[in-house]
């Protein structure tokens, strides 16, 4: 039988900080959709999904806590 390594990726949810008072509780069902996506494809890659980031320091934050860890 062949050996199969999972890839290690990340995702990084983006979406603009200002949509969560035009479309309350959009954060939530982004990431809640995000997560979805890390489930669906858990047999085949580990895929790191922390938050949704929504300006630039948490996008920072993100990538800095990964990095190249990944």
């Amino acid at each position: 039988m062949v050996s199969f390594n999972k890839p290690r990726l990340g995702l990084l949810g983006l979406i603009t900080d200002g949509y969560e008072s035009v479309f309350p509780g959009i954060l939530e069902r982004q990431a809640k959709y995000a997560q979805e996506i890390v489930d669906s494809v858990s047999d085949i890659a580990d895929l790191y999904f922390p938050a949704v980031a929504v300006n630039r320091k948490s996008i920072e934050d993100t990538v800095r806590a990964k990095g190249h860890g990944l």
